[in-house]
């Protein structure tokens, strides 16, 4: 895949993201049962474990850059481009981001005295987006990742019940 061929018509989002650089990513040995803390549709499970970006590969390269969008925002009311719908980048592209994300957002997290059980909760509405996705659309993939970003970056938890 050609990522600069499938970015060009978001030239702002790609400039930004060439500009940040990557962050440093990495997928947990555990990440079925990951996914299951995340909420994630079971359906789901195995089709993201199946197309996780390998090292070195385009997507990979993509992927670093996301995750490094999202770290550099972080607690930052000025929030990084959003991610533009790409549907090229098939339907697990930015869950992938966001479980890539996931160390620096708990980091934060804890940093700044969220408590675990907010923080999971929070991180759930990853899986519980997935399944509006798929009850909206009939099809894999993530509800408006632009969302997401704000869980991803600090900026938004889940406090209970409003």
């Amino acid at each position: 895949m050609d990522i600069e061929t499938l970015l060009r018509g978001h030239p702002d989002w790609f400039g930004h993201l060439e500009s940040g650089g990557p962050a440093k990513i990495a997928f947990p040995d555990d990440l079925a049962d990951e996914l299951v803390r995340l909420a994630v549709p079971h359906e789901d499970i195995g089709a993201v474990l199946a197309t996780l970006p390998e090292p070195g590969s385009p997507l990979w390269w993509l992927a670093e850059r996301c995750v490094g969008s999202l770290v550099t925002a972080m607690g930052s009311l000025d929030p990084p481009p959003a991610f533009p719908d790409l549907p090229e980048l098939g339907p697990y592209f930015f869950v992938h981001v966001f479980v890539a994300a996931l160390p620096y957002t708990r980091r934060y997290h804890r940093e700044h005295g969220v408590p675990d059980a907010v923080s999971r909760a929070t991180l759930a509405d990853l899986g519980r987006n997935m399944a509006v996705h798929r009850k909206r659309h009939g099809t894999a993939g993530l509800q408006y990742p632009r969302w997401f970003m704000r869980h991803a970056r600090g900026i938004l938890y889940e406090l209970g019940r409003v």
